[in-house]
């Protein structure tokens, strides 16, 4: 079910850290948490980690009632829950006996002020607590490095152990997971279609994923990994248009309980994708909100169960196909574009490299590009080469280089023959084995020469068209490749 709502807070989301109570002016999940409850005028105590304004938070609402909540709002570096949510259980009676022990010494401590006998970090666990006084429930916040040494380490101890007890014991009352439902090899890349499954009590809104931002912190990213843990690569999916928009005609969704959404995108991976069975997991950090505890959790950051990764086949090589290529080749270079060797650099990866000239905050590039092998170190001397615009002006200086496309690539070692879509060289009349620029150059008469280019035969072709004929060239001329 789709409803079109402004997420109320949206901004709390992007600044703050939800916890249950008030604390320096901002929610904090211990206070959510038992706000969030019928249990809001009962005696307890909340606890909650701030991971700080990147992360989610996680943790405990107990109730003298012998209730306990758990709120998981980041649990992406944990092994042992995936998804986030909240979980209801029952303190045992041993863990019951601690937490009144707790709470008397939390409200005695907050009639005698802090005693900040433990070094203070940020960002800090926080607590807070319903106390009863003359008949009625005050509540009390603050950090646990204000406390008495021995009660900061009490409170520690058992917030960690129950936490991951009753995490697993408990019922869900909020629950959110993530799965790569599937993936299809598609004629522009690969269609990946990501679930969302609400599997507590209460429905769930967020914004659509195509409607995430990066400066908001979120994160929306695939990952595959070969059976054997080898052969990894990933895609990030923030940014990218929902293949599946006409599903969800509004900026935010709301995922009613035990229902689910899907998303569907279409991606080029980030890497040369070899043929083979591979485990699909999904990576999210965003904002979700709701009535009740799910507006307890704020932030989330969590990751889809690696036990329950959907696995894959990929029956041929990626990109195993000039037009194929030409796509990996348009995102990698955007990718690479940021990601300069300069003088003295190792290449990281083979390719065909563009020298950049930087002088005062602007930037020349040159016309052709180079074949380097990773492992090649970057030259510290001085470039002279063409200028890209081909209007006889060279740059000549220290470079930069930036990947442009793949190097020509042998289909076996010592063969003759080369790759198809990785050419750099073409004769006369042939058909173009490249889309892109090409620029005629001359063999030079001794094999110490250099070649000679024409900087105004500049043509564009298409992979497939014919190449020009050169007229007089005597069989010494052809059309090299310099740029998409």
């Amino acid at each position: 079910m789709v409803r079109k709502q402004k997420l109320q807070g949206q901004s709390s989301f992007v600044h703050l850290i939800f916890v249950f109570f008030i604390v320096l002016g901002e929610m904090s999940m211990s206070e959510k948490i038992l706000a969030g409850t019928d249990l809001t005028a009962q005696p307890g105590f909340g606890i909650s980690r701030l991971g700080g304004h990147d992360y989610g938070t996680n943790g405990i609402g107990v109730w003298l009632s012998g209730e306990i909540h758990v709120g998981l709002s980041d649990t992406v570096s944990r092994d042992d829950f995936s998804g986030v949510g909240v979980i209801e259980d029952r303190l045992s009676a041993e863990d019951l006996m601690q937490a009144e022990a707790i709470h008397a010494a939390l409200c005695e401590s907050a009639l005698n002020g802090p005693k900040s006998e433990v070094e203070a970090i940020e960002p800090a666990t926080v607590y807070s607590v319903n106390c009863m006084e003359q008949g009625k429930v005050k509540t009390y916040q603050g950090k646990t490095f204000e406390l008495s040494r021995d009660l900061c380490a009490v409170i520690d101890h058992f917030y960690l152990g129950a936490r991951d007890k009753y995490a697993h014991s408990g019922h869900p009352i909020v629950k959110l997971d993530v799965q790569v439902f599937s993936v299809e090899r598609q004629k522009d890349g690969f269609l990946v279609a990501v679930n969302f499954i609400n599997s507590g009590k209460l429905p769930i809104k967020m914004f659509t994923p195509d409607n995430w931002k990066r400066q908001w912190g979120d994160t929306f990213s695939v990952e595959a990994a070969s059976l054997d843990g080898k052969k990894k690569w990933s895609v990030d999916l923030l940014g990218l248009p929902l293949v599946n928009r006409s599903e969800f005609p509004d900026e935010t969704i709301e995922i009613l309980a035990g229902n689910r959404a899907t998303f569907k995108f279409l991606i080029v991976p980030n890497v040369m994708v070899d043929r083979g069975a591979y485990r699909m997991n999904a990576l999210v950090f965003t904002a979700i909100t709701g009535e009740g505890d799910v507006a307890t959790m704020g932030k989330v950051n969590f990751r889809s169960n690696p036990s329950k990764a959907t696995q894959i086949t990929i029956d041929h090589d990626y990109p195993s196909s000039p037009q194929e290529r030409e796509q990996w080749e348009a995102k990698h270079r955007a990718d690479m574009s940021h990601q300069p060797v300069k003088p003295g650099e190792t290449f990281a990866e083979d390719g065909l490299y563009r020298a950049v000239r930087l002088i005062s905050g602007a930037s020349y590039r040159s016309l052709q590009v180079k074949p380097f092998k990773a492992g090649d170190i970057a030259t510290i001397e001085n470039v002279r080469m063409p200028m890209e615009s081909a209007n006889g002006v060279e740059i000549n200086g220290p470079v930069q280089w930036v990947w442009e496309a793949s190097a020509p690539t042998r289909t076996k070692p010592f063969s003759s023959d080369y790759i198809e879509g990785t050419e750099h060289v073409c004769k006369p009349g042939a058909p173009c084995p490249r889309s892109g620029r090409w620029i005629e150059r001359t063999v030079p008469d001794s094999w110490a020469g250099d070649y000679t280019y024409r900087l105004s035969s500049l043509v564009t072709r298409r992979a497939g068209q014919q190449m020009p004929h050169i007229q007089g060239d005597g069989g010494k001329t052809e059309w090299e490749w310099v740029g998409a």
